[in-house]
């Protein structure tokens, strides 16, 4: 959605259905994120994975554990992804760039940004905050699978290899019962 779609449409809808829209690309903004770290995780794996590949599935858990339960900062995985993977400078600062909006969008944003709520000006800023920081999000991750697919054509990672691996989490997750005993919150101690 570009900020011009998301104005008309916020333009159209009534005051509590602005809020929504609202809240609704600060949610994608949110998401956004967390597909960017997911990216950073899926990045550093690949180089651990080649590096030292694991002799057994209960290798190959353990490093993703490392990482997906890492209590490095995304600036932290950033760093060792501009060692690793030798980014351009450009990439590097708007790999940066996204990650201090990130923090910002994640820790401060409504906190220092709640009188813009009082009016459609503020709202419609907002809205721009939130998409800017999508579109940035999504080139960024944009230029990362790029540097990422370039590294698994050097380690020998083919489309078909990581597909095969795709489709074996996908089963493997199909085949778990999620029910209301699943309670993924108190299981990973948050």
């Amino acid at each position: 959605m570009t900020y011009q779609e998301a104005i008309a449409d916020y333009d159209s809808k009534s005051d509590e259905d602005k809020i929504i829209l609202l809240y609704a690309l600060y949610g994608r903004a949110m998401y956004r994120a967390q597909v960017l770290e997911q990216q950073a995780v899926n990045m550093l794996v690949v180089d651990k994975i080649f590096k030292n590949p694991p002799k057994n599935h209960e290798e190959y858990m353990t490093i993703w554990d490392q990482y997906d339960y890492s209590k490095n900062t995304l600036g932290a995985k950033a760093k060792e992804i501009n060692a690793v993977y030798a980014l351009s400078e450009p990439d590097s600062i708007a790999f940066n760039r996204v990650i201090t909006l990130r923090n910002h969008l994640t820790h401060n944003y409504f906190r220092f940004n709640d009188n813009l709520f009082y009016s459609d000006a503020g709202k419609k800023q907002m809205i721009k905050d939130f998409i800017d920081f999508i579109d940035l999000s999504e080139t960024v991750d944009d230029r990362l699978m790029s540097y990422m697919e370039h590294y698994n054509e050097k380690a020998g990672l083919t489309n078909a290899r990581m597909e095969e691996l795709l489709r074996r989490a996908k089963k493997e997750w199909g085949e778990k019962e999620i029910d209301e005993t699943y309670d993924y919150m108190s299981k990973n101690n948050y």
